[in-house]
């Protein structure tokens, strides 16, 4: 059976010519390719991961509906489904040595594994020098409701520098049952100019007596729309699955 840490070049080449069919523009393309890939997970994750690393690495800054945006949406897919051993080249490569762009590729595909094992990468993408990338790890960490260690984190997010940082730390508490002990809080709104929305309601923190809880049960199908649009979310599908995209 051929080893998953030295594929042959055939193998490689496989590899590395479906990753650019994942950026196909024909939806077909790229869909059997993502198909072929995962078929190949088992034997060859680490060499699939870092090809995809390398793709990150070269091509992370690109414009939504471009080839590489196609092959970035692809490979947060992909990494979902591997182990901690395909997961390696992503932290060791697309993490701890990428730029930011790379970085936050990779801060966002290790929150959405949801695996513990991650969990201390993405307390230290907190501190992380680029915004969004402590944006990422924010969201990742609000998957581990119940970890003392990762409600720490999100707490002192709360102090973060960034008010988009702040409001996205202050969401993912939510699914902790709150921000914490009253001492935790913080108290007024999320943005200095007393403009932000952290719970999406359409009303300004300054005026909104429970900014961090969200209603999106009492509101309508098209306030969800707009309070989506606003957050650059799709705005497909029925009201179950509109509340279930604000709450995320």
């Amino acid at each position: 059976m051929e080893s998953d840490s030295e594929p042959s070049s055939g193998t490689s080449g496989r590899i590395e010519d479906l990753i650019i069919d994942l950026g196909n523009e024909r939806f077909m393309i790229r869909h059997e390719a993502l198909q072929s890939l995962r078929e190949m997970l088992p034997l060859h994750e680490r060499a699939i991961s870092a090809e995809l690393v390398r793709w990150i690495q070269l091509y992370g800054k690109s414009d939504a509906g471009g080839s590489a945006s196609f092959i970035n949406k692809a490979a947060l897919e992909l990494f979902q489904e591997m182990t901690e051993i395909g997961l390696e080249p992503l932290i060791n490569d697309g993490l701890k040595n990428g730029d930011f762009y790379a970085r936050r590729t990779a801060m966002d595909a290790i929150g959405r594994t949801r695996r513990l094992s991650i969990m201390p990468y993405l307390i230290d993408g907190m501190k992380d020098e680029d915004r969004y990338t402590r944006w990422h790890a924010a969201k990742g960490l609000g998957r581990f409701a119940g970890s003392n260690d990762a409600r720490e984190a999100l707490v002192g997010g709360l102090s973060d520098s960034d008010p988009y940082v702040r409001r996205r730390a202050g969401r993912s508490l939510e699914r902790f049952g709150g921000v914490g002990p009253s001492e935790d809080k913080v108290e007024g709104p999320m943005e200095e100019d007393g403009t932000g929305d952290i719970d999406g309601d359409g009303i300004p923190d300054s005026e909104d007596d429970e900014p961090r809880k969200a209603v999106y049960d009492s509101m309508t199908v098209v306030q969800l729309k707009e309070a989506l649009m606003k957050k650059g979310m799709t705005v497909s599908g029925k009201k179950a699955d509109l509340i279930a995209r604000l709450k995320e």
